[in-house]
């Protein structure tokens, strides 16, 4: 699955882009960054999802220092949130505890260079796990690296039935790269958002 990825800076853009993706997607990906553990600073405000109209579904990656601090308000706009292992280092068991039962689905992202081994203590309750396929997260248009196929591949193997998504650089040929290294979900950003048609961006994409 194709999901197209949104960077927004403000309402206004995050209500555009999503009412685009929605024409051609189920879901959206939602990019959020504090300019601390990503260089970005973007729009931060879980309030300001209830205003998005529509039915499509929406997972938010929260690339925040400390973001046990909003988790709960995330959850109560989401359907899936993202957070990266690396953020809650001292608190990963308490954090995925806390998805326990509540419909909100946990996915656990991990930068690049973090090995997959983190994550072996909580596999067995994992459903989703995300992988960051670039150097430097939180923008678009960094070139895919490599890299993260063995960290695929050492994921599906563990567990063939976990969801993997790989975030960044992602496009016509190196989606097929991620996909048969075992993952099944695909962020894509810049491939849909810089062509003048999204839509036939995505459905290339698929094709």
């Amino acid at each position: 699955m194709i999901i197209p990825a949104i960077v927004p800076y403000n309402l206004d853009e995050l209500e555009r882009k999503v009412a685009v993706a929605e024409t051609f997607s189920p879901w959206v990906h939602l990019d959020v960054a504090d300019g601390h553990f990503a260089p970005e600073i973007t729009w931060q405000e879980p309030d300001d999802l209830e205003t998005i109209e529509g039915k499509i579904k929406i997972q938010v990656h929260l690339m925040t220092e400390e973001p046990q601090q909003t988790i709960a308000l995330w959850k109560k706009v989401a359907d899936r949130i993202i957070i990266h292992a690396e953020a809650v280092a001292n608190d990963l068991e308490e954090v995925v505890e806390s998805f326990n039962g509540h419909p909100a689905m946990l996915g656990l992202a991990l930068k690049l260079e973090t090995p997959v081994e983190v994550l072996s203590p909580y596999l067995s309750r994992l459903k989703f796990v995300h992988l960051m396929s670039i150097a430097t997260i939180g923008h678009q248009g960094e070139t895919f690296n490599e890299m993260v196929l063995s960290k695929i591949k050492a994921l599906h193997e563990q567990k063939p039935d976990l969801v993997i998504s790989v975030d960044g650089g992602l496009n016509k040929e190196t989606i097929p790269l991620a996909s048969a290294a075992g993952a099944s979900e695909f962020i894509v950003g810049s491939a849909i958002w810089s062509n003048p048609d999204p839509a036939q961006a995505f459905h290339n994409l698929n094709s």
